[in-house]
């Protein structure tokens, strides 16, 4: 049965954007750009974006709620590591939830009672496809903001090896970007869908297997605790202020990645609310 709660892109003014909070915000963020490239000015447009942001949040429909699993992994789990394999295993269960739910659509309906259902399971297919695409992309970005530029302080390789993760690392984002955006739009009845749908994930879930087999051994066994809560604490700063909705074009090294998020952020909030976009929790995908 179906929940009678649609959780839709809407637009709800986040934590992060209270009064006492967005200069706090913008001092991490350009302190965290001076420590990656000491050369380049922090990004001065950070606290406009923020503002124009919380503007849009508050005119466009200020009392909206919709699912965030990226937010609500990252305020469950006491380590970043954790937190990254928090969200590789919901993407997992929502991945396998679709694939669960899908043969039941493809099943020629015979009566109106049939017909229901099936339509039912398709508008809940769509929603688990675009909680999945909304997930990736927030949990890339954030990556490419706290995660991977530590992999240069990696203790455990050597400087070759730090230097192939950590381009390794930020191409493979790039490449899964570019497969989201095709089908970031797409309708699963769509006839060119499940093909692009399938490889896409399948794709996905191997770079998480790589980052929970590899890379994050390497930084577990490197850095000691105190190192550890602080890219905690960055990723819970600034996983809300992620893009929705994948942006290969878009710069992925901070510091530039930052303001380009920060923007990304802002225009995929309103195109998702215009394209009516809905998403669904973990709890309501696996309720069959």
């Amino acid at each position: 049965m179906m929940s009678r709660f649609v959780y839709r892109s809407g637009f709800v003014v986040p934590r992060y954007l209270n009064s006492n909070s967005s200069c706090s915000i913008s001092l991490r963020q350009s302190q965290l750009q001076q420590q990656l490239n000491p050369s380049v000015a922090p990004v001065s447009v950070i606290p406009s974006l923020l503002s124009l942001h919380s503007a849009v949040y508050s005119f466009t429909s200020p009392h909206r709620l919709y699912s965030n699993m990226s937010i609500e992994t990252a305020n469950k789990f006491s380590t970043i590591f954790e937190i990254i394999r928090g969200d590789h295993n919901t993407l997992r269960s929502l991945y396998r939830c679709y694939n669960d739910l899908l043969p039941a659509t493809v099943t020629e309906a015979k009566t109106t009672a049939a017909v229901e259902v099936v339509t039912a399971d398709i508008e809940k297919l769509q929603r688990i496809v675009n909680t999945l695409i909304k997930l990736v992309s927030q949990h890339c970005s954030t990556e490419q903001e706290v995660l991977y530029p530590r992999i240069l302080s990696i203790t455990t390789l050597s400087e070759v090896e730090k230097q192939q993760y950590y381009e390794e690392a930020y191409k493979e984002d790039v490449e899964l970007q570019q497969m989201l955006e095709p089908i970031v739009d797409k309708k699963v009845t769509d006839s060119d869908f499940e093909e692009k749908f399938q490889s896409t994930f399948s794709s996905v879930l191997k770079h998480a297997d790589w980052e929970e087999s590899t890379l994050l051994p390497q930084m577990e066994k490197s850095f000691d605790s105190e190192f550890i809560q602080q890219m905690t604490k960055e990723w819970r700063d600034v996983v809300e202020m992620q893009p929705t909705r994948p942006h290969p074009m878009s710069p992925v090294k901070p510091p530039l990645s930052v303001a380009a998020h920060r923007a990304s952020k802002l225009l995929d909030d309103a195109m998702d609310a215009a394209k009516g976009k809905e998403f669904i929790t973990l709890e309501e995908a696996q309720t069959k």
